[in-house]
């Protein structure tokens, strides 16, 4: 039924515009409905607060990430948190952590993961620095999904979706 009300309204688009009548864009509705995260995520800092009450509140959706992993080595304390926490720097500072459990410390100190599951053709950009400075930006539409394991963990686990260049564009335009 809505598949046939969309069809009925291009046609009136298509047919009106030209002489100066209704306009109708449907990718606007669907969408405008996207959760869209653009804070850091930090992987050797707590102050993941923001990121984890993000996908607690986006369980089971679909949500669009324009952020960047912050995974800097810069001062005593994350240098102490990576080698505490046993973290594969060099994975991050790579962009090869597809599937690769992240802690999202947090001042809390809840046992909180994230793992991000890329599509096979995703690139991810990243820079590092000689002063410590590690970041991987990540931008693209994700199905968030959380579980629980033994003890008090929760672990996030994002799945990359595919979705058109029109839904990219009006995401990251707004």
């Amino acid at each position: 039924m809505i598949e046939r009300l969309r069809k009925i309204f291009r046609r009136i688009t298509g047919v009106s515009t030209p002489l100066g009548g209704i306009s109708w864009n449907p990718s606007e509705t669907r969408v405008a409905k996207v959760s869209t995260f653009r804070e850091p995520i930090y992987i050797t800092y707590p102050n993941n607060h923001s990121i984890i009450s993000f996908l607690e509140a986006n369980d089971r959706k679909i949500v669009f990430l324009d952020t960047h992993i912050d995974a800097s080595v810069s001062i005593k304390e994350q240098w102490e948190l990576a080698e505490r926490k046993g973290l594969n720097l060099e994975l991050i500072a790579s962009g090869e952590f597809s599937g690769m459990p992240l802690p999202l410390p947090n001042k809390e100190n809840s046992l909180v993961t994230l793992t991000f599951h890329f599509s096979d053709d995703h690139v991810l950009k990243y820079s590092t620095g000689g002063t410590g400075i590690v970041t991987v930006d990540i931008n693209g539409f994700y199905e968030v999904s959380r579980t629980f394991h033994g003890g008090p963990t929760t672990a996030f686990h994002l799945k990359e979706v595919k979705a058109s260049l029109e839904a990219k564009i009006d995401i990251l335009n707004r």
